[in-house]
């Protein structure tokens, strides 16, 4: 008789930045390319730490464009800072509790590395839903 397996937690991967003063991550599978900033960027591109609550900044030689596939349409995100792919597990993604999301609306979940809790996951759905707005209200 075959002994019983235990089934392990789902990997996924998560695309990371990390600039001056913030951290966040994408799920990677929204991500379709990253680009550098260039003359082709326009002002449709969401600043995410500005989002986030940080200072809007001015887009520089370390920016790059993050080029996301949500529900076919195509979202392009500004990121500060080092870009990494990290491969973890759903047990190491934890939802965000429910008195907090009022508060951080396009977070979904904190990714847990090293045993504590060290980046924000931003929702793909929600950023989506926050560039309609920006859109209707440009």
């Amino acid at each position: 008789m075959p002994l019983p397996t235990k089934q392990q937690p789902a990997a996924t991967a998560l695309l990371t930045i990390r600039g001056p003063g913030h951290a966040w991550a994408i799920p990677s599978v929204a991500v379709t390319g990253v680009e550098a900033v260039g003359d082709t960027s326009d002002a449709s591109m969401l600043d995410v730490p500005a989002l986030l609550g940080d200072a809007e900044t001015v887009p520089s030689d370390a920016s790059r464009v993050v080029i996301l596939r949500i529900q076919g349409q195509e979202l392009r995100l500004l990121a500060h800072g080092a870009l990494t792919l990290m491969e973890t597990t759903s047990s190491n993604l934890l939802p965000l509790p429910p008195l907090m999301q009022g508060a951080a609306p396009l977070v979904s979940h904190i990714a847990v590395v090293d045993g504590r809790p060290a980046l924000f996951v931003l929702s793909p759905e929600r950023l989506l839903e926050v560039a309609h707005v920006e859109n209707v209200n440009a």
